[in-house]
């Protein structure tokens, strides 16, 4: 498997902003519209600004959280390498190491760009742009399948489909 590069523009605080805004802009929308009715071509000046205002603090703070990690030291893209091992799944990034040991990890789930490894309450992602071939990555899924508790292998149901293990 490549050693890849997680790139930090999906991390969970800037969904949190663009899912806040889209629902925010959408009640504005509904009370523009349903409430308000705008009859005059003036009446759509303030929604538009708002939303406009909206979009741009958004950006705004989307750059403000980027530069400050920036400055601290925090490199905007990181390498990570996943590997199998006896005692369990190995993630190695620069600055850290963890190893999933095998009785706990819960479940493998496929989503459509990469692989989601449950353990306990913690999940990671495994993008599926990391294996070299589909084979690669199919023998790799078979290989965390065969180490991986019954039940586990029960309620991963897609990845056992996925690698055909049986």
């Amino acid at each position: 498997m490549n050693e890849g590069t997680r790139a930090m523009r999906f991390s969970p605080r800037n969904i949190v902003t663009w899912v806040s805004l889209a629902f925010g802009l959408g009640g504005l929308l509904w009370f523009q519209f349903i409430v308000h009715r705008p009859n005059r071509p003036g009446d759509w000046f303030m929604p538009i600004f708002i939303i406009a205002l909206c979009v741009y603090v958004s950006v705004l703070l989307i750059w403000r959280r980027r530069s400050t990690l920036s400055r601290s030291g925090q490199p905007k893209r990181l390498a990570v390498s996943y590997s199998i091992g006896d005692e369990g799944m190995a993630i190695v990034q620069p600055h850290a190491d963890l190893v999933i040991k095998w009785p706990s990890l819960l479940r493998l789930r496929l989503m459509r760009a990469h692989w989601v490894i449950e353990n306990g309450g913690m999940r990671y992602v495994l993008p599926r742009r990391l294996f070299d071939s589909p084979q690669h990555e199919r023998e790799f899924i078979a290989t965390t399948l065969a180490h991986m508790t019954p039940t586990a292998r029960a309620k991963s149901a897609a990845a056992t489909k996925f690698a055909a293990w049986e």
